[in-house]
């Protein structure tokens, strides 16, 4: 059982022990109901993971949103305690939990026994299940199941499209105009999902060789199942301001784009590509509007002799498109070149034992030539033993038809080696497709929400890349081919991803006006990406009917498609919260993640300070004016981001009780401004990054204070040496020294 015990429950137990004998539970004489928590607790951890191996919706629903509750409530009685034990003359007039606090004496009981028996009736009834008790012999193998993996980024491999590379170049290649007359000819990518469509189409577009120094301008435009003209158009506007501004050509005013309409942007796009000769990508095209098209084309048609529009789709409609070329159907890789890919990622050398050739034959004929399938099952299998192998053949999920997600990448996803895993790869799907994904900020909201199973001796940070380089390594996400450092999710895989997350991941994509919405938040939604342009009622929404919510998050701004530019636009849409704004602070909170950068707020209410779960803050590109004092309270905050804030002038006086705080986010420009930094900053000793540190002579401005701040990376500017009185109490723990300029 003690394998089963890990993540969560594990970082629960340890703050219930650390706070068994402490004074406010002989206060209110908690301490046997802790007790008894503490007993269960390792219980719901052994239920969830029979759960989740036996697919038992219902009931992993029921324990999984118990757990939650769990979480929410010590972690409150530990911020409680720790803002009562902070304030020595506070503490002994009144006790944590007062009735102006979160939780009043009755409440605390109250919710105590609630959730306590809630576990004990889902752990008592679910155990009643005939599945979950013949599953139990499934814990033998959790063991070797749940060693992290580590190791290098999968090398780039590409099996049997040499020809259809090649093919394509020589298409791009062709000078001359089409049968049909045009400037300009469309040449349609065809084939099923998971067949490699886009890889193809990234393996030309970045043929340096060939495309790059052959086109003066080149755009790729990630489509979707909504044909929207005005963002190809936007996108293909943004790419050349890009472009100008590499060349220092322009220094452009991308806030005038925000109110631009499609008018304004179409003729925008016809001086773009007036007499240039052109490449655009228009990826994963689905349906699309005849007019627009129609609108398309008559851009399009302004470009040189020789430009070319290569389109990927699942539809053969495309082909009827007008220029278009005869579509080039991409076929299943054959048994051999399926069993090539599938051998460079299952197989770790030139070793072959025959009960893994034979297993492996087997699995790849059940993958239907598919690369994605086939490249997913082979890193997952990689240095696994023959049982694992065998076991993947028997499953019973090659059997399944479901209809988005190929068995292949389920087995991958099941198979991922920890519970801990399995939550980091599902709540890629709050972002969406064709996200492009950072590690180090993936591993910040990961660490938030709790996900990164602490480890004696390790940082989180590094346990959570190495969750990151999990996925990578299972094909799970992919490295950019243009931008190595950002990881992408192919479609299938970020459908496989909704699946698994729902119901406590809820993406809102498109929101239409005067019509009834299918967003309907609730009780057990625990993480919200809002990526509809109007954010007031869905808001009021969430508000309303998910209390309990721990994450918000509005990634429109960074919604960057593979191959457009990085130049963002503002989310203008953002600013209108209207009533909205206000009421999140008051009302959620239970909220761990809180994303509102881009957004028009200005001024934050002292209600934040209620917001003590708060784990990650961004109010980045904002004109937010200050921080209120209020924010100190936020005991778990972990990250605060303020980058590009230009009226943030200083940090509130008491900024040092973020005793828990690892990432401060400013730019350089704050560090310049700002005249004194706040008392005692050396309390921080989790803080990873401080660029600034002024000595003085009084207390909590010492030079001292940096001596056990270990975590400290980067550079780092001492002023006012002069005051040092001491240097060497400015020594870290095992004897080195701060560096100073």
């Amino acid at each position: 059982m003690a394998d089963l015990i890990t993540g969560p429950a594990t970082d629960i137990l340890k703050t219930l022990s650390s706070l068994a004998y402490t004074e406010f539970l002989e206060l209110y004489h908690l301490k046997d109901g802790i007790e008894e928590l503490k007993s269960t607790l390792p219980k719901i951890e052994e239920l969830l993971n029979l759960l989740e191996e036996n697919q038992l919706k219902y009931w992993l629903e029921l324990a999984e949103s118990a757990r939650y509750d769990v979480e929410d409530l010590i972690s409150s009685w530990e911020a409680e305690y720790h803002l009562w034990e902070i304030k020595p003359q506070v503490r002994k007039l009144v006790t944590p939990f007062a009735t102006s606090n979160l939780l009043s004496k009755h409440r605390i009981s109250a919710e105590l026994k609630r959730i306590t028996e809630t576990l004990d009736k889902i752990i008592s009834e679910g155990r009643e299940n005939t599945r979950i008790t013949q599953a139990s012999s499934l814990n033998n193998g959790s063991q070797s199941r749940n060693k992290r993996e580590t190791g290098s980024q999968l090398p780039f491999i590409m099996v049997g499209r040499g020809d259809e590379k090649n093919k394509m170049i020589d298409l791009l290649k062709d000078e001359t105009s089409t049968s049909t007359g045009g400037n300009f000819s469309v040449i349609p990518i065809l084939g099923s999902g998971g067949v490699g469509k886009t890889f193809l189409a990234q393996l030309v577009y970045n043929h340096f060789n060939e495309t790059q120094e052959h086109f003066n301008v080149r755009t790729w435009v990630w489509v979707t199942e909504d044909f929207d003209i005005n963002k190809i158009f936007m996108t293909i506007v943004l790419t050349d301001i890009e472009e100008q501004k590499k060349r220092g050509n322009i220094n452009p005013d991308v806030f005038a784009l925000n109110s631009a309409t499609v008018d304004f942007l179409k003729d925008r796009v016809k001086k773009i590509l007036n007499g240039n000769k052109f490449l655009i990508v228009l990826d994963d095209l689905w349906e699309y509007n005849h007019l627009d098209m129609h609108s398309l084309v008559d851009v399009l048609s302004v470009g040189a002799m020789g430009s070319k529009v290569l389109v990927t789709s699942r539809s053969t409609e495309v082909s009827s498109l007008k220029y278009s070329e005869s579509p080039n159907l991409l076929q299943c890789l054959d048994e051999d070149q399926s069993w090539s890919l599938f051998e460079q990622f299952a197989f770790k050398d030139s070793k072959r034992a025959p009960e893994l050739v034979k297993h492996g034959r087997e699995i790849v004929s059940r993958c239907r030539g598919l690369p994605l399938a086939i490249k997913t099952i082979g890193a997952l299998l990689c240095g696994k033993e023959v049982s694992k192998w065998s076991k993947i053949v028997q499953s019973s999920i090659w059997e399944e038809r479901d209809v988005q997600v190929l068995p292949a990448l389920r087995l991958s996803y099941n198979n991922l080696p920890t519970r801990a895993h399995r939550k980091c790869f599902a709540y890629c799907a709050l972002f969406p497709k064709s996200y492009l994904f950072e590690k180090d900020e993936m591993v910040k909201l990961w660490m938030a929400e709790g996900y990164v199973q602490l480890e004696p001796g390790q940082k989180p940070e590094d346990i959570g890349a190495e969750y990151f380089d999990v996925l990578s390594q299972r094909t799970l996400l992919q490295s950019s081919l243009q931008d190595g450092g950002k990881h992408t999710m192919h479609d299938l895989i970020h459908d496989l991803a909704q699946t698994v997350s729902q119901p406590f991941c809820c993406r809102v994509e498109k929101l239409e006006m005067n019509k009834k919405s299918s967003f309907n938040p609730n009780e057990i939604t625990r993480h919200i990406s809002l990526l509809a342009e109007q954010v007031e009622q869905p808001t009021l929404q969430i508000i309303k009917n998910s209390k309990r919510l721990h994450t918000l998050l509005f990634p429109v701004p960074r919604h960057r498609a593979y191959g457009t530019s990085e130049l963002l636009l503002p989310f203008e849409d953002l600013g209108r919260f209207g009533n909205a704004q206000r009421q999140v602070f008051q009302s959620l909170v239970y909220m761990h993640v809180l994303d509102m950068s881009y957004s028009a707020v200005q001024t934050l209410p002292e209600s934040i300070g209620e917001m003590k779960l708060l784990r990650y803050l961004d109010f980045s590109k904002t004109e937010l004016k200050e921080l209120p004092d209020s924010i100190c309270n936020l005991y778990h905050l972990q990250t605060l981001k303020l980058l590009g804030c230009p009226f943030i002038f200083s940090l509130p006086k008491n900024f040092q009780n973020l005793v828990n705080l690892r990432h401060l986010e400013l730019d350089d420009m704050f560090w310049f401004k700002v005249r004194a930094i706040p008392q005692s900053i050396g309390r921080l000793t989790n803080l990873h990054n401080l660029h600034k540190f002024q000595v003085g002579c009084n207390t909590g401005y010492k030079l001292e204070e940096l001596k056990d701040m270990e975590h400290l990376t980067g550079k780092l500017h001492i002023l006012n040496l002069e005051h040092a009185v001491n240097a060497g109490k400015a020594k870290k723990r095992e004897g080195k020294q701060i560096q100073h300029r």
